[in-house]
C-alpha cells in the first residue's frame, strides 16, 4: 500500500490514528477482480495464486525426516 498505516473509523468516524507498522490487504475469496478494481489506487495488488500448493524457502527441495518414536522418557 502507498500510505503503509491502515487507518481505523471509530464509531464511524476517521480518528486520525493508523497501524503503527506496515500493513497489508490480503483477500481469499471468488471476486479477485473485484478486489483489484477497488484497491488497485492504494498500491501494488499482487496475484499470488500461481503459489497455491508450492513449498517455497530455500529448504523447500530438502527431504523431509519420518519419524516414528515407540519409546520415550523425560527427565527434567
Amino acid at each position: 500500500m502507498y500510505d503503509t498505516r491502515l487507518r481505523f473509523l471509530e464509531n464511524g468516524q476517521d480518528s486520525g490514528k493508523g497501524a503503527p507498522m506496515a500493513c497489508a490487504m490480503i483477500y481469499w475469496g471468488s471476486h479477485p477482480q473485484r478486489f483489484y478494481d477497488t484497491f488497485i489506487e492504494f498500491g501494488a495488488v499482487v496475484d499470488i495464486s500461481n503459489l497455491i500448493n508450492v513449498e517455497i524457502g530455500k529448504e523447500r527441495n530438502v527431504p523431509k525426516l519420518a519419524l516414528n518414536i515407540t519409546n520415550y522418557s523425560l527427565s527434567f
